[in-house]
This record gives structure tokens, C-alpha cells and sequence, in this order.
């Protein structure tokens, strides 16, 4: 890290060189993803739920008479129905929820690449303050570990908002500085990539009926390996495994985005987030699809080295 050091362009894409500040920030987001997958938010589905109702039906068709058990279980279906129709209202005000935070967040941060791609005197200052990039890593570590270990905050409005706005402020500010050391057509792919990438796996998300909730513990593990393959990259400062490296980086985040809309989403999948869990929902897709447009940003400016 020590590298990222004032001469900004000395570690960039446009001299031919692997850039230190990007390994710097993929590896810091994947630990904050593996930090996200190793707090068990999500939990089984809701068959519990319906095994302690058939139990309870049971229980009252043992003790009534035959005219009552078919009132009694005529009523535990209704009420069922019933369950399962409002837990269908709020899972789907949810998804509206987190992708409308998400929504915001993603526009927010493409903003303010736009902004230090665009804009030559940004870039400068970028270069010329380096703290100003050090304190804003140092913030977006500190957001996601509140965001994460902390539920008061997570579930508590506004405060939630304030948290997650500031930490989408600060990856803004580091994504910015990054991007702006590459060529501006070389990010511009890379955002529309990015955008075709995560509406095509959410789709897939939506309707397929693979269960990928069950790979939490895989995708664990292949992020902290991923870890220590980006820092072991970053000290060999050796093109190929950089190239290595953020092609296993865009696969692994592709699938994460599959796993954590399903999770959101619920239904007959193995796990599923509460909905009590919409700022965590959206902040688990947030740093999947950041990462997964730095890893594209990495393979398209690599490529034209």
C-alpha cells in the first residue's frame, strides 16, 4: 500500500505499469466482502414457520370432535394463506427498497467517477492530497465494519442513511482516483460492462431455480485465498498474474451478485436476508458491483497495455 505513494501516474494503466493503487482497493473491498459473508444475516427460510403450524393443527384435530377439526383446519389454512400472502407484500417491498437504495448509491459513485475522469483539475488535486485518499479508505473500512457489526445502526433511520451515504461518498472519492488513471474510454466500457454484467445475473437471479445460497461458505473461502493472491500479485508486480488476478476477481463477483440477490429475494432458496435488512441487503450488492467493475476496469486497461 505503501507504493500508492504522490506520483499518482507512476502507478498507473497509462505508463504500462500495474497500477498499486487498484490493487490497494480491490483488496480492500474484498476484505470488507469477506467480512459481509462471514456475519450470518441470513437466515433459513420459512419452513420452520409452517412445521409449527401443521404441529398446532394436529394437536387441535386430536382433541375435537369431527365437526370441529374440519373448522379448525379449514381456519389454520386460511390464516396460512394469509401469512404467506403478507410475508409475498413485504418480501417484494423489500426488493423495491434495496434496489432503490442501490439505485442511488451506483449513481452517486458513477457521478463522482465522472467527475475525476472528466475534469482535469479534480485529477490534480487527487494527486496533490493524498491523505484525502488515505482518510476517505480509512472511512469506508470504518462504515462497513459499523454497517455490518453494529444492527442498532443498520436498522435505526436516519441513521442508517447518513452511514451508508457516507461510506458511498468515500467509494466514490477512492473509485474516482483510480479511474482517473485510466483512459476515460477505458472506464466509460468498463461502467457499461459493468451494467449489462449485473442486469443479465440479475435476471438470471430472478428466475432461475439453481439455489446459490447454498455456496456461502465456497465463496468465503475463494475470497480470502483471492486476498492473498491480490497482495502476493502486488508485491511480484508481474502482469500476468495481475491479469490473473482480476479475471478470478470479475468470475468470483459475478457470482456473488447471483448469491446475494438471492438472498434477497427469498422464497424456496436455502437462505434469505430479513426484511428488516434492507440497508445490508443493498450494501451487499453495492460492493458486489463495485468490485466487479474494477476487475473489468483491470482486464480492459491491462489489455490495451
Amino acid at each position: 500500500m505503501t507504493d500508492f505513494t504522490p506520483d499518482l501516474a507512476a502507478t498507473t494503466s497509462r505508463s504500462g505499469t500495474v497500477p498499486v493503487g487498484l490493487f490497494c482497493l480491490s483488496v480492500c473491498l474484498s476484505i470488507c466482502q469477506s467480512l459481509i459473508t462471514a456475519i450470518p444475516f441470513f437466515q433459513p427460510e420459512q419452513g420452520g414457520h409452517h412445521s409449527h403450524r401443521c404441529h398446532t393443527a394436529s394437536i387441535v384435530t386430536t382433541t375435537a370432535s369431527a365437526a370441529t377439526m374440519d373448522q379448525e383446519v379449514y381456519a389454520m389454512e386460511h390464516q396460512m394463506d394469509e401469512f404467506a400472502f403478507s410475508e409475498k407484500s413485504v418480501r417484494r417491498g423489500f426488493i423495491r427498497k434495496v434496489y432503490a437504495v442501490l439505485t442511488s448509491q451506483l449513481i452517486i459513485t458513477f457521478a463522482i467517477v465522472a467527475v475525476f475522469v472528466l475534469v482535469p483539475d479534480v485529477q490534480k488535486f487527487a494527486v496533490r492530497n493524498q491523505a484525502v485518499f488515505w482518510t476517505a479508505f480509512g472511512l469506508t473500512l470504518a462504515m462497513v465494519i459499523a454497517l455490518s457489526c453494529c444492527g442498532n445502526l443498520r436498522r435505526k433511520t436516519p441513521h442508517n442513511y447518513i452511514a451508508l451515504f457516507v461510506f458511498t461518498l468515500c467509494e466514490g472519492y477512492l473509485l474516482g482516483s483510480i479511474a482517473a488513471t485510466f483512459e476515460a474510454k477505458d472506464v466509460l466500457i468498463a461502467v457499461g460492462a459493468t451494467i449489462v454484467v449485473t442486469i443479465g445475473l440479475t435476471l438470471f437471479a430472478f428466475q432461475t431455480k439453481w439455489d446459490f445460497t447454498f455456496m456461502s461458505g465456497a465463496l468465503f473461502t475463494t475470497i480470502i485465498m483471492l486476498i492473498f493472491f491480490g497482495i502476493m500479485a502486488g508485491i511480484m508486480q508481474s502482469r500476468v498474474l495481475y491479469i490473473l488476478y482480476a479475471c478470478i476477481g470479475a468470475l468470483l463477483f459475478c457470482l456473488y451478485i447471483i448469491f446475494d440477490t438471492q438472498l434477497m429475494l427469498g422464497g424456496n432458496h436455502k437462505l434469505a436476508i430479513s426484511p428488516e435488512e434492507y440497508i445490508f441487503a443493498a450494501l451487499n450488492l453495492y460492493l458486489d458491483v463495485i468490485n466487479l467493475f474494477m476487475y473489468l476496469l483491470a482486464i480492459i486497461g491491462a489489455g490495451r497495455d
